[in-house]
């Protein structure tokens, strides 16, 4: 079995914090293996390769391919320092009805074994590392799966099978994972009425189902979608919401995350946040992004300021409320596809000197390393994380100086594939 691998590193205590995170979120969305899983890839199926590539054809007739992998006599494949084996995008097929999965494996400590999910087979999310022999079921209804090594030592990883339980195959379509569906929806306002779209969906994914909604009146309004599962918060701490909006006035936005009509966390506006990621799609649409940890983190907290909930990890996220007017909603989900990288700091909030001020950057991955600089560090700079003040360790902390402005610029290295995220920046003004 393998063992997540210590992050150690002496300019970034925020490494060890991230792989708290990992660690956490494989015990709790792994169990032991069922007894109804049964060989899917096995040495029976191995594909023939070329220059450590391949695809192979399996007997539902959906198309697995093959990269940085070799042949192993023992199992399936053995794949190298990022290579991986999934489901091609250009499978006429994909798989459906997955409702656990696990891989026999073998690897040493510095190797992950990740399990990523796509809708369309091009564009990956990370879900979670895998560890050997253990079920997720967080693979479910996701017709794109994807198996990566990444490797801090440079080392193959050894697949011996592939156990699913309940698969079968069917054409890719991205709805089994959108909970854009008038079935969905758990309240409205009076004053909107909810139609079923069949015809002005959304140009991305695939869709063939959208939610139509038309205002009456002024008064405000807005409208509770039920997700199709349930999630945990620790399950998708790493990941965003998304959706496509498609509106023809232009009005602030505000979305909330529920858990039985709960709020978990902040409610994030438009008009505030750059965490709101909105890119224009044409014809009126918009596809809209909101890193998780924009909602909720679990490392903030100084002193007593913005110190996670201790029930956190296990709070259930069942819903998500929107404020709309006459407008279309699509393709609303959960993933873990990568997005760009946004502040959520009220811009009503004025830092005072002395005082500890949290910046609120918001991304999406598994958080590997971060770099913070202040422009002027007489006006104020970083808190190490070493601070005992700090309740997790967070990276995002600076301490007010004096008053003046500075400049916040912050780079961070995410996800399974250790991507460095173009930097952003932020000016705060102390009084």
């Amino acid at each position: 079995m393998t063992k997540l691998q210590k992050i150690i590193g002496g300019t970034l205590v925020s490494l060890s914090v991230s792989a708290i995170v990992i660690q956490f979120a494989v015990s709790t969305n792994s169990k032991n293996a069922k007894a109804d899983e049964v060989a899917y890839l096995d040495a029976s199926n191995s594909p023939e390769l070329t220059n450590g590539e391949g695809t192979m054809t399996d007997s539902k007739g959906v198309t697995w391919e093959y990269y940085n992998a070799e042949d192993y006599a023992s199992g399936h494949i053995t794949i190298g320092h990022e290579g991986y084996f999934g489901i091609s995008s250009n499978s006429a097929w994909g798989l459906s009805g997955i409702q656990s999965l696990r891989v026999d494996y073998t690897a040493d400590a510095q190797s992950e074994l990740w399990l990523l999910t796509s809708i369309d087979g091009v564009d990956w999310g990370e879900q979670l590392i895998l560890q050997d022999n253990i079920s997720t079921t967080l693979a479910k209804n996701w017709k794109y799966i994807r198996f990566y090594n990444y490797s801090s030592s440079n080392s193959s990883i050894d697949i011996d099978c592939l156990y699913i339980d309940s698969v079968c195959a069917e054409t890719v379509a991205s709805e089994d994972v959108d909970s854009a569906h008038s079935t969905q929806i758990a309240t409205h306002s009076a004053n909107l009425t909810v139609y079923s779209e069949t015809s002005d969906v959304s140009p991305l994914g695939g869709s063939v189902e959208a939610v139509r909604f038309e205002k009456s009146g002024k008064e405000s309004s807005n409208v509770t979608f039920s997700f199709w599962r349930t999630y945990t918060a620790l399950e998708v701490a790493n990941q965003k919401l998304e959706y496509d909006l498609k509106v023809g006035t232009n009005y602030g936005k505000t979305v909330e995350l529920l858990s039985n009509n709960k709020t978990v966390g902040l409610v994030i506006n438009s008009n505030d946040a750059t965490s709101f990621i909105s890119t224009p799609l044409g014809d009126n649409w918009y596809h809209i992004e909101i890193p998780m940890n924009a909602f909720f983190t679990f490392i903030s907290g100084y002193d007593n300021d913005n110190v996670p909930p201790n029930n956190l990890a296990t709070t259930v996220i069942d819903s998500v409320k929107f404020n709309v007017g006459t407008s279309t909603i699509d393709n609303l989900r959960i993933s873990g596809s990568q997005c760009s990288m946004g502040f959520f700091n009220s811009p009503r909030y004025t830092p005072t000197v002395g005082s500890a001020l949290w910046v609120k950057a918001s991304w999406v991955g598994v958080l590997h390393s971060c770099t913070l600089t202040c422009s002027d560090e007489t006006v104020a700079k970083p808190i190490p994380t070493t601070d005992g003040h700090l309740r997790n360790a967070s990276p995002f902390y600076i301490k007010c100086l004096s008053s003046g402005t500075v400049t916040v610029t912050i780079t961070l290295v995410v996800g399974y594939n250790r991507q460095q995220l173009p930097s952003i920046t932020k000016t705060f003004t102390i009084s």
